[in-house]
């Protein structure tokens, strides 16, 4: 039989080689059309020479946990609009309370022990007073009871030597007149002496007298001045000493520094918005534990402050010649609009952190400040051309 030769079919690749195949025709397509892409990027960027990212600038507040505790109550949402003081959250504050309660119990406590001692002060303050009532009376007495002795020793003093000084005047005028008779020759020598003898005795005793007196007048003068200084001082004898009550005021005004600390803690407990602005951001929520010091939101001034772009120190010379730059934000690309150049900083500063997640710029640049025009959105990334061609 005759017919024709058989041939056997050639083995089929395998998906490995089919695929590698396929690559090799459809790769170098996909390679010219990322080259062309890259080239008009890069021609756009050519148009626009200086060309730096900044960043919109508004203030914000960070709302922190003063102290480790749960959050109880969240009475904002991120979005929600709140003015400055407003209580934004608030923290467990049960075990304050409780301590807060036990110290005004300690506090009435103190204070109702220091009336209790101040009764018992007053009653033996009064017991007090009146025995020191009598005992003035007595010293009194006694101190006007010496004051009369002396005064009547010395009356007695002064009677005996007027006494004596006029037995002394007698005694001299009868010695004269009898040195005038003995003068005539009717006295004798004899008598005259037993008179100047009378009258030396007399003149002595004056004498004594005299000093007895001078030392009465001194005892005088000494019992008045006692008793003039007892009738002064009488009237301001100091009260019993309060040291009895000194312990409970120091106590109770220790107690009152302790609640003004529990309250102060209770107070810590609600967090206020320290400035008036928009929530942006919510990092705890309620029934999770803060830490002191964690944060517990972020809020935002809703109007921006201004536009700050960061210059490389290539670009310092340029900068430094600048007036007008162009912003471009990122919902309007492609949209130039020109703004003033409010200052560069002298040195070069950090970029922020949106900024350097970008490795290919650089971490310093000198910082230039744009007036923002109100349609920024804070924190937002945006180009500026400090020229443009």
């Amino acid at each position: 039989m005759g017919g024709a030769e058989f041939v056997p079919s050639r083995a089929r690749p395998s998906l490995f080689r089919r695929l590698r195949h396929r690559a090799h025709r459809v790769l170098p397509p996909l390679v010219w059309m990322a080259a062309i892409a890259g080239v008009v990027v890069l021609a756009q960027e050519r148009r626009r020479t200086g060309a730096v990212r900044g960043i919109v600038e508004a203030d914000r507040w960070t709302v922190t946990s003063p102290l480790d505790a749960r959050l109880v109550t969240l009475a904002v949402s991120v979005g929600d609009l709140v003015t400055v003081g407003q209580v934004v959250a608030r923290l467990e504050d049960e075990s304050p309370r409780l301590r807060l309660s036990r110290a005004r119990h300690e506090l009435e406590r103190l204070r109702a022990e220091m009336q209790r001692e101040e009764v018992v002060l007053r009653d033996a303050r009064a017991v007090a007073s009146a025995d020191r009532d009598v005992e003035r009376s007595r010293e009194r007495a006694r101190l006007s009871r010496d004051h009369e002795e002396a005064r009547v020793e010395r009356l007695q003093t002064f009677a005996i030597l007027e006494e004596g000084r006029v037995v002394l005047r007698g005694a001299e005028d009868a010695l004269q007149r009898h040195l005038e008779l003995e003068r005539g020759g009717i006295a004798s020598e004899g008598q005259r002496v037993a008179l100047q003898t009378d009258r030396d005795r007399y003149s002595e005793r004056v004498a004594e007298l005299e000093t007895v007196l001078a030392e009465r007048d001194v005892r005088v003068s000494a019992a008045r001045e006692r008793l003039d200084d007892f009738a002064a001082a009488a009237g301001t004898l100091p009260e019993l000493s309060e040291f009895q009550i000194e312990p409970f005021q120091w106590r109770i005004r220790e107690q009152e520094v302790v609640l003004e600390e529990i309250s102060h803690a209770i107070a810590r407990c609600a967090l206020v918005a320290p400035g008036a602005g928009v929530v942006e951001r919510i990092v705890i929520k309620s029934g999770e534990h803060a830490r002191a010091g964690e944060p517990v939101m972020s809020i935002v001034e809703p109007r921006p402050r201004a536009v700050v772009a960061y210059v490389p120190e290539s670009l310092r010379d340029a900068v430094a010649r600048e007036t007008q730059v162009d912003v471009e934000l990122p919902q309007r690309p492609g949209e130039l609009r020109s703004s003033r150049v409010l200052d560069v900083s002298p040195t070069l500063v950090a970029l922020p952190e949106p900024l350097r997640a970008d490795p290919r710029i650089a971490e310093w640049g000198l910082a230039v400040r744009i007036p923002a025009r109100g349609d920024e959105v804070p924190g937002q990334t945006v180009l500026v051309h400090l020229s443009h061609r």
